[in-house]
């Protein structure tokens, strides 16, 4: 039995101080925690920079729908009064107008008509 108690003592001490050193097993678990944390840290500010960055990017689609939104709307009231003004350029009553009074034209007499059948 003391022998037995013995390597019990030896295998305590080995984990304990000597002197001013801690053990190897006590050395390389510090490294493990701290990687652990170090790792548990960084995939922390991973996912806060990928959420930030998924925000901001979320914000600028939305200042841009509502800048496209703007322009559709100011071009489709743009087309409204081309077509509008289109439709008034290539009214009868005003090619009529302007071909009497700017052009000088008349009306053509019976016997210039010709009818093509």
């Amino acid at each position: 039995m003391p022998m037995v108690q013995t390597n019990r003592l030896r295998a305590t001490y080995l984990t304990v101080r000597k002197g001013n050193r801690k053990s190897k097993a006590s050395y390389w678990a510090q490294g493990h925690r701290f990687f652990m944390a170090f790792s548990a840290a960084s995939l922390f500010i991973a996912f806060a920079l990928f959420f930030v960055w998924s925000n901001y990017n979320g914000v600028q689609m939305g200042y841009e729908i509502a800048r496209l939104q703007r322009e559709r709307s100011e071009l489709v009231d743009l087309n409204r009064k081309l077509k509008l003004e289109l439709a008034n350029l290539t009214s009868l009553d005003r090619l009529e107008r302007v071909a009497k009074e700017e052009l000088g034209l008349i009306a053509p007499r019976p016997d210039q008509v010709q009818v093509i059948e």
